[in-house]
This record gives structure tokens, sequence and C-alpha cells, in this order.
């Protein structure tokens, strides 16, 4: 184990070596002496350059950060100390709002801007502003900014907008906050402004865009590193809760949705065929043939009348039936009896009867029978065996069929 150990070290050693571009004699040392010239190589090459490495250099921050919060803010009061300075008042007053100290770091703000020579600088009135409003005093922030020129950078600047928009939203004037919001989330670099902005979004009912917000905001922490998300953790869990929650939010109307549309669609597989009725009847009645002649597929009707003629002429007792079909005469009468005008007259008659309802009917009792043979067909049967039958076409119901009592015509 220890061999597989130090064959580990001296691959890493030449590994890193080779991406570097250092100096080839370690190779040999690495390879002859593996132990010794590992540590040497570790001292000489690696460690000076961690220093340099970003991630390194904030994870030393971080580390120091914890282990000792408050060692840049006695950093700063010693310096203070040694000389009472505009800068180093800036100095305490920055140490003192990082470590979320805002209402004392006020006066420190003031006190450097009252020291400073000439206009007073444009990012030091912003950390004030930026104070006053984690201080609870939003008012005087907003007033500062106001009076405040206006910063020559555009980082600057988009800043400015967001403290802004974040003192238009603590001052109630959310419609003000979410047009600054909309401006900013497009330059301004890391994910605050987007959380804010959906955040209000989420506050004034707008779901939706809040929801379009969010998944932009989960879109780019996907790009971030582990450092980068580490540093507004916080910020970012809000930001997954939400959209969690919105995300069931929407699964949830969609499911309300769909059973709803299948409400909708059983009550239309029910209800379709007696609406169908209730307007044939209708435009009966009111001598409309175009409206009636839409729910009737008349060359189908008359080939089934004709079928059904031919097949009793020439059963038992159809003599005088046979010598009118052979003749031609038959088909004649059912061409002009299954005519739009024909079809108008049976349906006028047609038993059915209006309801309470507008644009409903019903059967009248002892006289039809509706009955649902398939998904698109029904039947309505007459108690001397006569029926009608209609079948579904796309989202229309056509008589196709009129068939005869059994006794007709003997």
């Amino acid at each position: 184990m220890p061999y597989l150990l130090i064959i580990g070290l001296q691959v890493a050693c030449i590994v890193h070596l080779m991406r570097r571009g250092g100096n080839p004699m370690w190779v040999t040392a690495l390879i002859f002496l593996p132990v010794v010239s590992a540590i040497a190589y570790f001292f000489v090459e690696i460690l000076p350059g961690l220093g340099q490495n970003r991630h390194v250099r904030t994870a030393r921050a971080r580390a120091v950060a914890t282990l000792d919060p408050e060692r840049e803010l006695r950093a700063a009061h010693a310096a203070l100390e040694l000389a009472d300075t505009a800068a180093n008042r800036l100095r305490v007053a920055d140490a003192l709002a990082g470590l979320g100290r805002h209402g004392e770091a006020v006066p420190l703000y003031r006190e450097s801007i009252r020291m400073t020579a000439g206009e007073p600088d444009v990012r030091t009135q912003g950390r004030l502003a930026d104070a006053l409003y984690e201080a609870g005093q939003s008012t005087e922030a907003l007033a500062l900014l106001d009076a405040a020129p206006e910063p020559l950078g555009q980082s600057d600047r988009d800043r400015r907008i967001l403290l802004r928009a974040k003192l238009l939203e603590h001052l109630g004037h959310p419609e003000e906050a979410l047009e600054l919001y909309a401006d900013v989330v497009t330059r301004l670099p890391g994910e605050e402004a987007r959380c804010r902005y959906a955040a209000l979004l989420i506050a004034q009912g707008w779901d939706r865009k809040a929801l379009t917000v969010l998944e932009e905001v989960e879109k780019r922490m996907k790009r971030m590193d582990r450092q980068q998300r580490a540093a507004e953790a916080d910020m970012y869990r809000w930001a997954m809760d939400a959209l969690a929650e919105l995300r069931g939010v929407k699964k949830r109307w969609l499911i309300a949705l769909l059973v709803l549309i299948l409400f909708a669609a059983g009550g239309w597989v029910w209800g379709s065929p007696y609406y169908t009725l209730w307007q044939m009847k209708h435009a009966a009645e009111a001598r409309d043939v175009d409206a009636l002649a839409r729910h009737i597929d008349f060359p189908k009707v008359r080939e089934s009348v004709k079928a059904q003629l031919a097949a009793r002429a020439g059963g038992e007792g159809g003599g005088m039936l046979d010598a009118l079909v052979r003749a031609g005469i038959a088909d004649t009468v059912v061409d002009a009896t299954v005519s739009p005008e024909g079809m108008r007259f049976i349906f006028a008659a047609a038993p059915l009867a209006d309801t309470a309802r507008p644009g409903t009917i019903k059967l009248k009792a002892n006289e039809m029978r509706y009955r649902r043979v398939a998904f698109g067909r029904f039947l309505l049967t007459r108690k001397d065996g006569a029926a009608l039958e209609f079948r579904l076409h796309g989202a229309n119901w056509l008589l196709t069929d009129l068939r005869l009592p059994p006794d007709a015509l003997h």
C-alpha cells in the first residue's frame, strides 16, 4: 500500500509539472527520489501557486470570516485610532455593515462624507443609502438617492436602481418597484434582483410571470460553481422552494382543468343527442329546412328506406308493393318523402316536448324511447317499432336510417 501511495504521488507531481510547463529536471528527481522530491516539489512549485488561485483565496477568506468574523472590524478600529480620516471611518462603517450592524454604520458613513473634501463621493452615498435601508429608514434612504448625483459607471447605476426598487417596494409602491426590477435584472450580475422581482410578482399575484423568472434563476444557477452558490445559499434555497411551489400550483391547475374537460366531455356525450333533437324539432316548427337538413344524411336514409321496401315487396303479401317497386313509383315516393320538406313534417309532428330549460327536450311518455346503442350511435324508437337511427360524424349527430314499422304496408 505505501508503494502505491508513493507512485500516485509521483504521477500527480509529474502531471502537474507537465501541465504547468515546469523545469524538466524535476522529472528525474521525482523518479529517483520520489518521497523527498515530491515534498520539495510541493513547497517549491505547488504551494506558492495556491495563493493565486481564486477558489483557494475565497475559501481562505470564508474560513477566516467564520472563525473570526470581527477581525476586519478590529483592524479598522485600530487604523482609525491611529489616524482619524474619512477613509478609516469608511473602513469601519464597511466592516460594521458586513457584520449586519447597519445602524452603527450609518453615523460613520455620514462622518466620512462630511470629512471628505469637495463633492461627496457617490459610492459612499450609495453605501449610506443601503445602510439606511437595512436599518429600516427607507424614507430617508430614498430622499438621499434622489438628492445624490447619478453614478458614472453602468454597474454603479444598476446597483442604484436595484436599491431604489427595494426602497419603493418597502414603502408600498409595488408597481414602480416591479418596473425597476424588470429593467435591472437583464444587466445586474448575480440573482438578487431576479429573486426580489419574483418575490414581488408572487406577492402581487403574478404567479405565471414569477414562474418564468425563477426558471431563469434555476437555469443560471446550474451554470455556477459550488462556491458561487454557497455565497448566496439562503437566497437560492428560497428561489428553489418558491419555484417548486409554483410548479405544484401549475400542476394542480392542469389537473383541475383536465377534470373539468372530462366532465364537460361527459356532459356533451350524454346531452348532445337531446340537444340535436331539440334543434331539429325547432327547425321543423320554424320551417327552417336548411337548418334541419344539416342533421340528416338524406342519401343514406333514402337508400335504407328503399332497401326495406324492396325486401318487403319480395315477401308474402307484397304483390301491390312489388308492382310499385318494379314500376319505380316507390322510389319516387321515397325521394319525395325523405326530403327536407318531408322530414320537416315528420319532425314537426314528432312526439317531443320542450322542458322548462331552454335548449332541451324530453320524450313524451309511452310514445318514443331513447336508447344509446354505442358511443357514436343512438336510436329513437316508437312503440309500433318505427325507429330513427343517429350516428356521430365529427362533433355532429346525423340521422342516417329511418326504420319502418314491422306491420307497415301489410
